[in-house]
């Protein structure tokens, strides 16, 4: 019997991108989708490129909770996954949460980089950090899963094989990440309108201004290794899907071009979506797919090491990433209904 899965917010790039991902898998049944604005509007309607039921139509988030499944897809602004996501749990269905309410154990830290209180705080402690090359064990036997940020995953797959080797000094590790449009989601601000965007590049939030900063460090101090201190400067760039980021950080001792590229190639020899080349990747390799491409550069003169990372920001960060987990956490092989 497939699996009866449903998704709260369909209509923005992530739950596109899901509906797309869960037409094509063998073991889900989609129960329902959800939309505000589309409500009673057919899916097939609203996408004709998937493969949808005919009938089924767009319902209300508050409908959505009563069609029963055993996973939903979570795709709110911060704080109402939280909100929806308590009733979801009570009837024992998993959650993985696309937006930022379960990315952080800590209610406070939530607080400190959202700007309002959680909603949920007693389901903190039920989450788990949704990055599967670190943390599959986790994720396999998680009620709740919160999939990563895009700027996140791109940064913390290139920084956690150092970390995880006590590798980082402590200095100011240095993030600049160029991102597709589609990152600033369907929601048009005035950075986003073609004429502003089209021939142009602009960073925005940079510093310690952006909510991702508060994500990553919180992941890297989770060993007491690194002290995470990021100085993240995030742009757009007129393109419709990618992100690639450029990770620049100090290591406590020299460490040869070699050994740098051998620390990346033994953290993911063994995984399906994570590649190390020999040249730095571009965001071309990786766009429509849940691959992230990295090279390593170092400077043992000066102990500098930059990282390159590219990933489809729609893909492995944010709807594809979610399908791996979805994966994991129903036992199913990881890789299903991904490319």
């Amino acid at each position: 019997m497939k699996a009866r899965v449903g998704i709260v917010g369909a209509t923005g790039y992530t739950g596109e991108e899901l509906l797309l991902l869960i037409a094509r898998h063998p073991n889900i049944e989609l129960a329902f989708a959800t939309s505000e604005k589309e409500q009673g509007q057919k899916l097939c309607s609203y996408f004709p490129q998937f493969s949808l039921p005919s009938d089924m139509i767009f319902i209300s988030a508050d409908q959505a909770l009563d069609h029963p499944v055993e996973l939903v897809f979570l795709c709110l602004p911060a704080g109402e996954s939280a909100r929806l996501g308590k009733s979801f749990f009570s009837q024992g269905c998993k959650i993985i949460d696309l937006g930022a309410d379960f990315r952080f154990a800590d209610a406070q830290e939530y607080d400190r980089w959202y700007h309002q209180p959680h909603k949920a705080p007693e389901l903190l402690s039920q989450a788990v950090y949704g990055l599967p090359e670190w943390y599959r064990k986790e994720v396999q036997g998680a009620k709740i899963v919160g999939n990563p940020g895009c700027y996140p995953t791109s940064a913390l797959l290139a920084l956690l094989p150092f970390n995880q080797q006590d590798l980082i000094a402590e200095q100011p590790i240095i993030i600049d990440s160029k991102s597709g449009l589609s990152g600033a989601g369907k929601t048009l601000s005035r950075a986003s309108h073609f004429m502003e965007a089209n021939e142009n590049v602009v960073a925005y939030k940079a510093g310690r201004v952006h909510r991702h900063v508060g994500e990553m460090e919180t992941i890297l101090q989770r060993d007491a290794f690194s002290p995470g201190h990021i100085l993240f400067t995030p742009q757009l760039v007129p393109m419709a899907r990618g992100i690639f980021s450029c990770v620049y950080f100090t290591a406590k001792n020299a460490i040869a071009d070699r050994d740098a590229m051998q620390i990346l190639r033994d953290a993911y020899e063994s995984e399906a979506f994570v590649h190390v080349l020999d040249d730095i990747p571009s965001t071309r390799l990786a766009q429509n797919s849940n691959h992230c491409f990295l090279h390593v550069l170092s400077f043992p003169e000066t102990n500098q090491i930059v990282v390159f990372s590219a990933i489809d920001n729609l893909g492995k960060g944010a709807s594809w990433q979610a399908v791996q987990n979805m994966n994991i956490m129903m036992n199913w092989p990881e890789t299903t209904a991904l490319i």
